[in-house]
């Protein structure tokens, strides 16, 4: 079978197809824009503590590879200040969008970070504080912000469960990283 095409429609399929599989093997930063992970696939990425198995080896964490680059942050090639800002810039765009309804989560449908909270996920938490995600936001799904959520959780706990000097450690970095209470907004 012969098919003939002219060359402008030849260039534009051979641009659309290498930028295509360009994307999929390597992100083009240059020309990258914010997208949205799959919360479902996010959420329990971030709850397995699954160590990335990527070749490059700049991730520790699953979760992290998609993070960054769902974000566009090219480690190797941008300045850290400016992954950070792609970080912050991610975060607000999909903040309340990144989800977790899972049966070990007392938040139906509730922010990411709540969950990480809630799972004693210190690596994540960490991630968030040093890009400095907005610590502030108001969760839809609760209506509290993420130090509301430490709070409360810590005050569950009685004063000699070892959960509770986690989560009182969560709250000071919380609250030294700027992290404040609905009422205090």
């Amino acid at each position: 079978m012969n098919i003939k095409i002219s060359k402008i429609t030849a260039s534009i399929l051979l641009s659309v197809l290498f930028n295509t599989a360009f994307c999929q093997d390597k992100i083009d930063f240059s020309k990258c824009k914010p997208t949205m992970p799959n919360p479902r696939h996010f959420c329990g990425e971030v709850g397995a503590k699954g160590s990335y198995k990527g070749a490059d080896g700049s991730f520790d964490y699953s979760y992290q590879k998609i993070m960054y680059d769902s974000a566009c942050a090219d480690l190797d090639n941008m300045p850290e200040k400016e992954v950070n800002q792609k970080l912050r810039d991610w975060w607000d765009l999909y903040k309340d969008k990144l989800t977790c309804d899972n049966v070990q989560f007392n938040v139906p449908n509730g922010s990411v970070f709540k969950f990480a909270i809630r799972a004693n996920l210190t690596a994540f938490i960490d991630d968030a504080i040093y890009a400095k995600f907005d610590l502030n936001y108001v969760d839809k799904a609760d209506g509290r912000t993420v130090l509301d959520y430490t709070k409360d959780e810590l005050n569950k706990q009685t004063t000699s469960s070892p959960i509770r000097k986690v989560l009182q450690e969560y709250y000071d970095r919380l609250r030294a990283a700027g992290a404040k209470h609905k009422s205090e907004l």
